[in-house]
């Protein structure tokens, strides 16, 4: 059901849509298209009509054709085109663009020629560039002790398009206090704001997840424009300590591959410890932006099951549900064309069918 409550001007909507988060029937599923190559690991992907990009915490990108050609664009180094931790990147035409999670900048990679460098300039904030729209524009964010916020940076020039609410972390203690060994994470139950970007269109996707009965989506362009604005309302999902424990047991899977100096048993009872006994589990989880413009929401979610998937059209319209089983991550969309990372390493396209 779609309820109209507002509209504000000739270029922004506001609507309401009903949506039951993590208890629709699926609508969808994936079927596997092939196997198109061995990986390492990637951050952040996207996947165009022929080739995929993949981002790393390393000091280069990674290309990848559907066809299972694979080439490393980038080398270490903190020079003009160096590189140091090539975390989020894209296309643009022929070109590849890399945002340095590192450096903090865009390098933009001609398929022949100069790489060029585009950066943002703020004074006590940390910039995270997340997107590049060409033409010099770079889409990031950023953290203060003022806050968090949303920012272009195009020919020197950075302007705050958006206030955001910051992420959160979760510090787990495995005794002997402070100095005992512990680990620090994102939270698990964060509910900072999730954001995206449509590369196509050059649009800015914020999900604001803060209320435990909806999420609000607004599509705005690079100046902070609203072009359109949904809240949509969920079932609210309340936190259980079954649920504390599955989310325990899928953090020690992490966790454990990275030689943990504790046990299962110490690990889970001092995550179940640290997370506490909040009242609800935020509606949505993660977010991804199909190469064709969609936006994809984790809905959802089991620890160590599966994960529950809500995608919304461009106008924001309920298009598919579909559960994703463990072991399956979605890297990227284009069209019904789904990227699959399998078992860490093994990247996989499928076909969204229904």
């Amino acid at each position: 059901m779609v309820q109209h409550t507002r509209m504000g001007g000739a270029h922004t909507v506001f609507l309401v849509v009903a949506l039951a988060a993590g208890q629709q029937e699926p609508t969808h599923t994936l079927r596997l298209e092939h196997v198109v190559a061995d990986v390492e690991r990637p951050t952040q992907a996207q996947l165009s009509s022929d080739r995929v990009v993949l981002g790393h915490l390393r000091p280069y990108l990674t290309i990848v054709t559907l066809a299972g050609e694979v080439r490393w664009v980038g080398q270490a180094g903190d020079g003009p085109g160096e590189l140091r931790s090539a975390r989020y990147a894209g296309f643009l035409g022929d070109s590849v663009w890399v945002g340095d999670s590192r450096h903090r900048r865009v390098t933009v990679f001609p398929p022949n020629g100069t790489p060029t460098v585009h950066s943002a300039t703020l004074e006590g904030w940390a910039f995270m560039p997340l997107a590049y729209f060409g033409d010099g524009l770079v889409l990031g964010t950023a953290d203060s002790p003022k806050g968090a916020g949303l920012f272009a940076a195009q020919r020197g020039r950075t302007d705050q398009i958006a206030v955001i609410k910051p992420i959160t972390y979760l510090t787990v203690e495995f005794g002997g206090g402070s100095q005992g060994p512990a680990m620090r994470m994102a939270h698990p139950l964060d509910t900072s704001t999730l954001v995206g970007f449509d590369l196509q269109r050059q649009r800015v996707i914020t999900v604001d997840r803060s209320e435990a009965d909806g999420f609000r989506v607004t599509w705005m362009d690079a100046s902070g424009t609203s072009v359109l604005s949904r809240t949509y309302d969920v079932t609210p999902r309340r936190f259980s300590s079954d649920f504390a424990t599955s989310l325990a047991d899928q953090w020690w899977d992490i966790y454990s591959t990275a030689s943990a100096p504790v046990s299962r048993d110490l690990f889970r009872r001092s995550f179940i410890r640290a997370i506490g006994s909040p009242r609800y589990i935020p509606p949505v989880r993660s977010l991804m932006v199909a190469n064709s413009g969609e936006l994809w929401v984790e809905t959802g979610f089991r620890p160590g099951e599966s994960s529950v998937w809500t995608v919304l059209s461009t106008s924001g319209e309920i298009m598919a549900t579909l559960e994703v089983p463990l072991g399956k991550r979605l890297l990227s969309a284009d069209g019904s064309r789904v990227l699959v990372l399998e078992d860490d390493t093994q990247l996989v396209l499928h076909r969204l069918t229904g």
